[in-house]
Parts: C-alpha cells; sequence; structure tokens
C-alpha cells in the first residue's frame, strides 16, 4: 500500500463520528472503557469502535484485573483531528 493509499485508509477509520468521540476523549490520555463509553453512547458499539481502532494499531490496549484501558499511539492523531476542525467545509 503506497502513502496516499494509507492515507486514505487511515482518514477513512477516523472519519466517524463515535471514533472522533473516542480519540477527543483520550487527549488527556489512558483512560479506562468504563470511563470512554458513558458519554459517547451504548457500550457494545463503543467496543465495536475500539476494537478497530486497536486492530488499525491507532490505539493500544491493555487489561488491568477486569478493566480494558486505552491509549492513542500516535499523537498525530489529534492535530489531525484538529486541523480537520479548522476546515469548514460541512454543513
Amino acid at each position: 500500500m503506497d502513502d496516499l493509499a494509507r492515507t486514505a485508509e487511515f482518514l477513512k477509520i477516523i472519519g466517524q463520528e463515535t471514533r472522533v468521540r473516542i480519540l477527543d476523549s483520550l487527549r488527556e490520555g489512558e483512560r479506562c472503557v468504563c470511563e470512554i463509553w458513558p458519554g459517547i453512547g451504548e457500550q457494545s458499539n463503543v467496543s465495536r469502535h475500539l476494537a478497530v481502532l486497536v486492530k488499525n494499531g491507532i490505539l493500544a490496549q491493555r487489561r488491568q484485573g477486569t478493566r480494558q484501558y486505552y491509549r492513542v499511539v500516535w499523537p498525530a492523531v489529534f492535530r489531525v483531528l484538529d486541523a480537520a476542525r479548522d476546515v469548514r467545509c460541512c454543513a
């Protein structure tokens, strides 16, 4: 996969509202899924989106006891989200 295709795939992965909300919730650092989903939506739906982000290497996860913790692997993800907010193309 070339750089343009990889970039397009990355944007498709993060370009979903629930995933943007998840990523925003992780700006301050690692959080337990129990802290993430209440402000975003139904737990099973959030869990599916977390799995997509982990599978694609955007998030890392670790288990501590019965809890799952997530963190953003690449801080540049936040710069991409911030830049996207500066673009006023969409209604």
